[in-house]
């Protein structure tokens, strides 16, 4: 009973972990569409 309760909690943990960079992911493209909307500054 115990290594199945074990079981269960490192798969919540995966899920967990997939949500995290699944969010990461999300913020950095919402910042590169924030990003490319500007434009580029042509003085060097």
């Amino acid at each position: 009973m115990s290594a199945q309760r074990g079981l269960v909690l490192l798969a919540r943990g995966g899920y967990a972990a997939r949500g995290v960079v699944y969010l990461i992911i999300g913020l950095f493209a919402v910042l590169a569409a924030q990003g490319s909307s500007q434009p580029a500054d042509s003085h060097s």
